[in-house]
């Protein structure tokens, strides 16, 4: 190679030069250029090959979280139409329940539990069809059948559980007086009833986690469980002891209290012995008929006090009869055992008067008369009470009636019923048609009340107890089995299997156990209600299940949002141009450009300097 020392023609260096360097600072500012109009620090792998490497990673990772949150979003949308259909069914399933309620109560009638019956099938009918029509995107949301599991297998476990109830034993003891019977002997008795009550039954459902997989679908074992109860069988033992002691005589048994304590109402005048006894044979009535008019019960239907004015021992009571006829009513105790009741008419007016009078005794009982007949003689005849022979006799009475007690009052013709004693009886005396002249006092007779005759007397004790057993037999079909139900797979995340599964449910009213029975009673509304009581459990459970889900996503949405947010950031600072520097890159490239233009075009210039040596030769 020859040297060169001075000037060459062949080889302009400088302007080599100066065109290489030139290049390479167009090149530079052309990228400069690039970077500044994209806005992108890489532009292509040359720019940065690990930097476009880590950033295109950052650019699949953002853009994947932004369609999750897209995804997430619509998961949200589809958990908040199945909890709105799910509040309309809970609202008509608390009107089901305030319609059992109703028709559980005894004061509706049976067209009453229909009409009820008619808006219960209405809501059944409107919740199946809701059912049926809640859609997301064409996907129904309840009709997620379940698929059954083989482990592990379906077993239903039976079993019959019996159990007792004993109440304490009730004891009760009384205590009264008897008259004598034929045989006395203390005695017990035992009576022993059973009755049966309603069978009556009960439902209940609950799960458990049975297994996972690795997509989050969890597997549940579900534990179904039918009550029937049969019961009670309740068993009443009654056992009643009486013990009979006779008592000693007490002498006041048979007497008479004094006239001035006989006191009665509604048309009683009530006879007492020494003891108290209210005996059953009493003065029923007292009655005048004057002319054809008839004055019925003088008695009355009011108190009646025995006037005591007359004396310790005698007592009298004067009824105005009107017209000036007085009725004088005299009740005598003689030998404390004895009353002597005797009557007189006065007349006080103008004229003679007639009138009629009759005495009526309540025995209510069957009297001592062998063949129960009416008849015209005096008597006496003895009355039996419940403690005593009361003898009853009369004088100066025109007709002594034994019979029905209103038969006796009220046919003042004297057609009496012979021998109707049956029921409520009684005896009569008649004085029938007396006349008494103006002034004058008439009469009539009287009528004797005892002597009383006591039997022997027991106190008879009475010892209650009552034993009461109810037995329950509860028979129970426990069912057991697996299942997988049936999910939506919301893509959470941007890795395979990153997703979070909605559960869909089969409901309809059949599941729920919330059918309307065929015909409501008392008795079907109240199992019913328990049943309903199970359906709005359920209902509220999946609710809530949506609403944790919900809430999941929403959570899920703002994590992705975030990680989506802070990744761009990263690969920003990765890809994205600095404009400040790159302006700086920029101009200095601009500088150099223009500085390398002019240096070229001095080093061309050399070559003109040897020709004008060539030329000057």
């Amino acid at each position: 190679m020859p040297t060169i020392t001075g000037s060459s023609l062949i080889h302009n260096l400088v302007a080599m030069n100066g065109a290489r360097n030139l290049g390479i600072v167009t090149n530079d500012q052309k990228k400069s250029a690039e970077k500044l109009s994209s806005g992108y620090r890489v532009n292509r792998a040359a720019d940065d090959a690990a930097g476009l490497a880590i950033s295109e990673k950052m650019r699949r990772q953002i853009r994947g979280l932004d369609q999750t949150v897209r995804n997430i979003n619509e998961g949200i949308q589809l958990c908040n139409v199945a909890d709105g259909a799910l509040n309309e069914i809970s609202s008509m399933l608390n009107r089901q329940e305030e319609l059992l309620v109703q028709a559980a109560n005894d004061t509706n009638s049976y067209s009453d539990r229909e009409y009820i019956q008619a808006e219960l099938k209405q809501l059944a009918d409107e919740m199946n069809r809701s059912f049926d029509i809640t859609t997301y995107n064409e996907i129904p949301l309840f009709k997620g059948k379940d698929t059954i599991l083989d482990d592990p297998p379906p077993q239903v476990v039976h079993t019959v559980n019996t159990r007792t109830e004993t109440d304490p034993t009730v004891t009760t003891v009384t205590e009264n007086i008897i008259a004598s019977v034929d045989s006395m002997s203390d005695t017990t008795e035992t009576n022993t009833t059973v009755t049966h009550g309603s069978r009556t039954s009960s439902y209940s459902e609950w799960e458990q986690v049975h297994d996972t997989d690795e997509n989050g679908h969890t597997s549940y074992e579900v534990h179904k469980a039918q009550t029937i109860t049969d019961g009670p069988e309740t068993t009443t033992v009654t056992k009643v002891t009486k013990k009979y002691e006779k008592l000693e005589p007490d002498p006041r048994a048979t007497q008479l209290t004094n006239p001035k304590t006989m006191t009665g109402s509604n048309g009683y005048i009530n006879v007492r012995n020494g003891l108290g006894w209210q005996l059953s044979c009493a003065m029923s009535r007292l009655g005048v008929k004057i002319g054809s008019s008839e004055n019925l019960d003088l008695y009355s239907s009011a108190p009646v006090s025995v006037n005591p004015n007359a004396g310790e021992n005698v007592a009298e009571h004067t009824y105005d009869l009107g017209d000036g006829l007085f009725l004088t009513q005299r009740i005598e105790l003689q030998n404390e055992d004895t009353y002597v009741m005797s009557y007189s008419l006065k007349n006080e007016g103008s004229g003679a008067k007639t009138a009629s009078v009759r005495l009526a005794f309540d025995s209510m009982n069957t009297f001592d008369n062998s063949n129960n007949k009416a008849t015209n003689g005096p008597g006496p005849y003895k009355l039996k009470s419940n403690f005593a022979e009361i003898s009853l006799s009369a004088t100066g009475a025109d007709r002594t009636v034994l019979g029905n007690i209103d038969d006796i009052y009220y046919k003042w013709n004297g057609a009496v019923t012979d021998g109707n004693v049956i029921g409520h009886s009684g005896m009569g005396t008649w004085w029938n048609d007396r006349t008494v002249g103006a002034g004058e006092t008439l009469d009539l007779g009287s009528v004797t009340y005892g002597p009383i005759v006591v039997g022997d007397q027991y106190k008879c004790t009475t010892t209650t107890e009552v034993d009461v057993t109810r037995e329950y037999t509860d028979t129970t079909d426990d069912d057991t089995y697996a299942y997988m139900p049936r999910y939506l797979d919301i893509q959470v995340g941007v890795e395979k299997g990153q997703l979070l599964p909605i559960r869909l449910w089969d409901l309809n009213t059949t599941t729920l156990r919330c059918r309307v029975p065929e015909e409501i009673s008392a008795h079907a509304a109240g199992d019913s209600i328990q049943y309903l009581k199970h359906a709005l459990n359920k209902v509220s459970g999946i609710r809530a299940y949506y609403g944790a889900t919900t809430n999941r996503l929403e959570h899920a949405a703002k994590n992705n949002a975030n990680v989506s947010e802070n990744t761009a950031a990263a690969e920003s600072r990765i890809r994205d141009t600095d404009m400040a520097l790159e302006m700086v890159s920029y101009s200095n490239n601009s500088i150099l450009m223009q500085s390398g233009q002019s240096m070229l075009a001095q080093a061309n210039s050399s070559p003109e300097r040897i020709l004008q040596l060539l030329s000057s030769n």
